[in-house]
């Protein structure tokens, strides 16, 4: 059994705390919602939100998400008999991202025109208290098929951020903080010597060869006999007969 603490960040944040306390590991994190849900109605004479809790509540252990399918336990390895989970409420946000490639000369990032015209552009759908590394490894995904010239690929450490011309150091920072809750338009900066591995199609596979093309193939050729050219036999001549009567 399990002792949870809950830190409330949802709606007004009060009660600032929630305990839920001789908890199974092997409950859903689905079911910890449902059991948060009700401890609102008992706690909150106001409390009128009716939306499932599986909709309106997202739980976070640190910086990570929490998976409303898995269980406890998945979270709790280790088997700590209290743990600690922050309550949020599920909001997503659209952060587009524009590729643009650059290169850095004493602290500044300069970008040649034709890559701002033909920059790539990725939309991600996110959790608005996801943070901003999480966003790159989702555009580090995108990217998989960038290459330098010696071959290496791009790393978390070669992506700039760029928000209202201003690099974004913290990837720590949440996405909301972006842009003050609203959907968010980023810039991309990825070192000029990087360039999008060509995609080598396999050839084709052969068409299957049936078994009985197979075995037809395998089998040896019947031979026909030669025809032979035979001489007529001649039919034997009637004789009259010489005896006289």
């Amino acid at each position: 059994m399990v002792n949870i603490t809950v830190n409330n960040q949802f709606g007004d944040c009060q009660p600032a705390t929630l305990s839920l306390t001789n908890i199974s590991d092997d409950i859903t994190l689905s079911s910890i919602c449902i059991l948060i849900d009700n401890q609102f109605k008992c706690l909150k004479n106001e409390y009128t939100d009716e939306r499932d809790p599986c909709e309106k509540f997202v739980l976070y252990s640190g910086n990570k998400a929490l998976d409303n399918q898995c269980q406890l336990r998945e979270y709790n390895p280790v088997g700590l008999p209290e743990i600690t989970f922050y309550l949020y409420e599920r909001s997503y946000l659209t952060v587009t991202v524009r590729v643009v490639k650059h290169v850095e000369c004493c602290g500044l990032f300069c970008s040649p025109l034709l890559s701002n015209i033909f920059a790539q552009k990725y939309s991600f759908k996110l959790l608005d208290q996801e943070t901003v590394l999480e966003l790159k490894h989702n555009v580090l995904q995108k990217l998989g098929s960038y290459v330098n010239n010696r071959g290496d690929c791009l790393t978390l450490e070669d992506l700039r951020l760029v928000n209202k011309k201003a690099v974004v150091e913290d990837n720590l920072m949440v996405l909301r903080d972006l842009n003050n809750g609203k959907d968010a338009a980023l810039l991309l900066l990825v070192p000029m010597g990087y360039r999008s591995r060509p995609v080598v199609r396999a050839a084709p596979a052969p068409a299957p060869v049936e078994e009985e093309e197979v075995a037809k193939a395998t089998q040896p050729a019947e031979r026909t006999p030669t025809p032979r050219c035979v001489a007529p036999v001649p039919e034997p001549e009637e004789t009259e007969s010489k005896q006289e009567e």
